[in-house]
């Protein structure tokens, strides 16, 4: 096989000259494209992370605001809870003391009418007690063998027998006084007695300073009661109804 020396001369200066026309015209506008569009490309790159950036910092900047200000208003809430509990605690003390000082008086007060009551009650008492004996003293008489006699003289044969049925020789009348008798008086009392109950009934004497003033006769079963300490008895039983 002949090689054409010119032939292949002319076809390398051609494709020099092509690929020196592709380079100039074609590849070099196109990579300059290719560089402005990748220098586009990092600017915007660039410009978005610079935007990133200034926003994370706003952010950040925010959050550091918002976390101040929650800062804040915990601490406000604090001291408003602190300053809510001292004033409660305040007002507490407040109202104890004047409960406190109420009650006091109030004691005060009770104990004050508590012994003003006192006073008239015993001076009511002492009254009372002066109205109950005046009229057991003024019941009783000066004669209590003239009570005791009328007493027996105004019952009814009926009681007055059942009165004499109690006594015999083992079951005599009793007359108890408050001051002891004398002989004579004793005398007096028995011939009184055994008029009205019979010549036989047994008479005894006995002295009782309970009774105060006047005297009881003490059946078997059966009791008459003149004395001072009866009258205030029933007196006493009267008021407690």
């Amino acid at each position: 096989m002949q090689i054409d020396w010119w032939t292949l001369g002319l076809q390398t200066v051609n494709f020099l000259i092509v690929i020196w026309l592709l380079c100039r015209f074609l590849y070099r506008p196109i990579r300059k494209v290719i560089a402005d569009r990748e220098a586009a490309d990092r600017a915007a790159t660039e410009a978005a992370e610079a935007k990133v950036r200034s926003a994370e910092q706003a952010m950040q900047a925010y959050q550091a605001k918002l976390d101040a200000f929650e800062a804040e208003k915990q601490a406000q809430i604090t001291s408003l809870h602190e300053t809510l509990e001292a004033e409660r605690v305040k007002r507490l003390a407040d109202v104890q003391a004047e409960a406190e000082a109420a009650l006091t008086a109030g004691r005060a007060k009770i104990a004050a009418e508590k012994a003003t009551a006192q006073t008239a009650l015993r001076a009511d008492i002492v009254a009372l007690a002066e109205d109950l004996a005046r009229k057991a003293l003024s019941s009783v008489g000066d004669d209590p063998l003239a009570a005791a006699a009328g007493y027996l003289d105004g019952v009814t044969a009926t009681e007055l027998d059942g009165l004499k049925q109690q006594l015999g020789p083992d079951a005599p009348i009793t007359v108890i006084s408050a001051q002891e008798f004398g002989a004579k008086r004793q005398a007096k009392w028995r011939m009184a007695l055994t008029t009205r109950l019979g010549p036989d009934v047994p008479v005894t004497f006995q002295q009782d300073p309970s009774l105060l003033a006047g005297v009881e006769l003490h059946f078997p079963h059966a009791a008459l009661r003149f004395s001072a300490a009866d009258r205030l008895h029933r007196a006493a039983s009267a008021l407690e109804t």
